[in-house]
């Protein structure tokens, strides 16, 4: 009967009614309460309106992109063509238990990551409040199939598929950070304040991304500006190991033009293990108690991002800035400990990019973006008398460095979809240079030209391949020319399997051609006959999807094996003296399992992963081949849907690492870093739909340090190397205010 009034009802308005609506219902034919978005595409003017007894008026005919959201419903996007006086009734889907995640990184168009070619791991920004993380460090400690290492003074690095960080490519909206020391990207210095998401695809994307990808990807998707509300928010953050961080997001749009503005301000006190707590920082000058394990940080982060459509054309303007700064305070020198050496790390980074996108129907885009990035590090030694607490630079250059680095970026793509054929072809230009007192001739730079063309073809509605392949030319070395294959099987809605055949390849950075450090301790120069690292690389996934009673079920198991050539080391060449080269291959081979299940609002996720690295010695040695590594995670999390607060835990087992290499008498040495447990704790609430309160515990386990022991027996040494400042607890307070 209700059903028969709800019909009844549309046919009497499409007489009585004169203008255009929308009218929303469910699959019973009742009105939805729902939130529209409608863009007139003529004129690129947006309406935003809430239903009425499920309907929505138009100001006019035309064709319209709309987006329905309403609660309990999958989002609905699609163009209508509205005439006039007409009313066009759209009936909602029911949402699963789950909504799926729409991925852009490599993608021939949006796509879901279900719906992909390429597998996507995405972390969204619920996940990242939920960890109450503050940085990108704090996002991966507990992802699967990511290690992490940390240095107190170059930062956080990571490996994937066994692979280190100078073949994870990092990525920020498309745009490469720059700014590697040591060949890693310090992770802890991209702040997670106005982060959407962020997009993790695992083995080579040389094809898409060029050098550094060989490993894998992290693409960061930023925030945009919303031009339909403006907005308002503001966080706080403290850590009980002197953790004092706070920022603010400001969204306005006129007209046509939006605006967003944000900021950040992140301090770290520092951290020995021997600290007592305090609420507020206080300065220990002349204490021996200055010198700190973990080192104090203070970093500064700035942020611009300008929007609008004109017609059929998106133009977008971003601007970040990024200062920090460590203070490496050194221990009172002896013999009455009166005086000490300070050492400062000072960092900074502008990035600066241009995005033009050009789309007049749903089948062809166009997209451009032109970037600039700069970075330096300027390291400074200085003399400090505790007592008059004078300081002085030191007059020892060796104890003074500067290192500057700018890329110039430009990248155009032509996409193009039809009902069986996806394709996209580009360019990629980059113009890079660095300069330095340890950079032969203080000033090197060098460019790269890439052409590329990637196509995805329906070869039935079960079956999808994927080709793509990269020419390149590089001023400074000979570039590959990079194929890639990908399969993907969709055998049922339960059952999906993904392959994947790459080439990659890592490009000599301008540091291992041109570094030039030669004094009376060091004779270190760069190699301008450097080749390209290579590889060959293989991955298998196999996903199941099933509904069990109630309960929602994922499974996935994936392989991989990657085989690189000309790898670039560090090589003793005579006596004192080193160079970079090339010396022969690498391999790395893993197994990883996951598994989801997701029932009502509890979601308990857990994970293997087994990745083996190759011992290079192993000719004439009596060691194996490759050196395994286990991995285990889970994570827990419920939500109180009524309480408006989630409980969340986090829990992962980093196995023991072995390694190979000879000392300096050419005998074989083992080192093997120890294993270590890492578990989170957090829970979110919100209140009055303003206000977000995070707190938890990190490092449940108090990790501090783990061994990295070498030799065995009576000829064994330890090490220790640092992995966390100890357990400590959060607070974060995040209001927001939207009109």
């Amino acid at each position: 009967m209700k059903r028969l009034l709800c019909l009844l009802l549309i046919v009497m308005l499409k007489f009585t009614l004169q203008a255009q609506r929308l009218f929303i219902i469910d699959s019973n034919a009742t009105p939805v309460n729902a939130k529209v978005e409608a863009l007139y595409m003529l004129e690129g003017k947006r309406i935003s309106a809430v239903t009425e007894n499920g309907f929505v008026t138009l100001p006019t005919a035309g064709s319209f992109q709309v987006r329905v959201h309403a609660i309990g419903f999958q989002d609905l996007q699609k163009t209508f063509v509205i005439s006039q006086n007409q009313t066009i009734t759209i009936a909602l889907t029911p949402a699963t238990i789950v909504t799926e995640d729409v991925v852009v990184t490599a993608q021939v168009g949006a796509k879901t990551a279900k719906n992909s070619v390429i597998s996507v791991t995405v972390i969204d920004n619920k996940k990242i409040q939920l960890m109450g993380a503050q940085n990108l460090r704090d996002v991966l400690t507990n992802q699967m199939g990511l290690r992490l290492s940390q240095d107190n003074i170059l930062g956080s690095s990571i490996s994937m598929q066994g692979l280190s960080g100078e073949n994870v490519k990092i990525l920020i909206d498309g745009v490469p950070v720059i700014g590697r020391q040591n060949g890693n990207v310090d992770i802890s210095q991209i702040d997670m304040n106005n982060v959407e998401r962020i997009e993790i695809i695992e083995g080579p994307m040389s094809v898409n991304f060029g050098t550094n990808a060989l490993g894998g990807v992290i693409n960061i998707i930023t925030k945009k500006g919303n031009s339909i509300h403006n907005s308002f928010a503001i966080k706080t953050h403290y850590e009980t190991i002197g953790t004092y961080n706070s920022s603010f997001t400001y969204n306005t749009h006129v007209k046509k033009l939006t605006t967003q503005l944000t900021a950040s301000r992140n301090f770290f006190d520092g951290w020995s293990v021997n600290d007592s707590y305090e609420a507020i920082p206080m300065q220990h000058i002349a204490d021996t108690n200055r010198f700190k394990t973990w080192k104090p940080k203070m970093q500064y982060n700035l942020g611009l991002n300008l929007g609008g459509r004109i017609k059929n054309f998106d133009l977008n303007f971003k601007s970040n800035y990024f200062n920090e700064s460590i203070l490496n305070r050194g221990k009172p020198t002896a013999p009455y400990f009166e005086s000490a050496f300070d050492d400062t790390y000072k960092t900074t980074r502008l990035d600066n990019v241009v995005m033009f996108n050009f789309s007049k129907d749903q089948r062809k885009s166009c997209n451009s973006q032109v970037s600039c990035s700069f970075y330096k590090r300027l390291k400074n030694t200085y003399y400090r008398d505790l007592t008059s607490l004078i300081q002085k630079i030191s007059s020892n250059p060796e104890d003074h460095d500067t290192t500057n680095y700018y890329l110039l970026n430009l990248r155009s793509t032509r996409k193009s979809y039809f009902k069986k054929l996806n394709y996209e072809y580009g360019v990629d230009l980059n113009f890079e240079g660095t300069s330095g007192q340890r950079i032969k001739d203080h000033s090197q730079s060098l460019y790269d030209l890439a052409s590329f063309g990637i196509a995805e073809y329906n070869l039935t509605d079960k079956l999808t391949l994927r080709g793509g392949v990269r020419v390149a030319y590089n001023s400074k070395y000979k570039a590959p020319i990079l194929p890639s294959l990908n399969l993907k099987w969709f055998i049922n809605t339960k059952n999906i399997v993904r392959f994947s055949y790459a080439q990659g390849f890592k490009a000599p950075g301008l540091k291992e051609l041109y570094f030039y450090f030669v004094d009376f301790n060091h004779n270190i120069i760069g190699n301008t006959s450097l080749k390209a690292e290579k590889s060959n690389s293989i991955n298998i996934q196999y996903n199941y999807v099933t509904m069990y009673k109630k309960a929602l079920v994922k499974f996935e198991l994936k392989a991989f094996y990657n085989y690189i050539e000309n790898m670039i080391t560090l090589a003793q060449i005579q006596g004192l003296s080193y160079t970079y080269a090339n010396v022969g291959i690498y391999k790395t081979k893993g197994l990883q399992c996951n598994g989801d299940i997701i029932l009502g609002n509890l979601k308990i996720n857990a994970g293997l992963n087994y990745t083996g690295r190759y011992n290079q010695l192993i000719e004439g040695a009596a060691i194996t081949t490759f050196s395994f590594s286990p991995e285990f995670n889970s994570a827990l999390g419920y939500n109180f849907k009524k309480q408006k607060t989630q409980v969340s835990f986090y829990y992962k087992f980093n196995g023991k690492l072995p390694s190979y290499f000879k000392d300096a008498n050419d005998n074989l040495i083992i080192q093997n870093i120890g294993s270590y447990h890492w578990a989170d704790a957090s829970v979110t609430k919100s209140i009055f739909k303003t206000v977000l309160i995070g707190a938890g515990i990190k490092n449940i386990f108090n990790i501090q340090n783990i061994s990295t022991a070498n030799g065995t027996g009576v000829h064994q040494t330890e090490n220790k190397m640092p992995i966390g400042a100890g357990r400590f607890y959060f607070l974060s307070v995040n209001y927001t205010l939207s009109k």
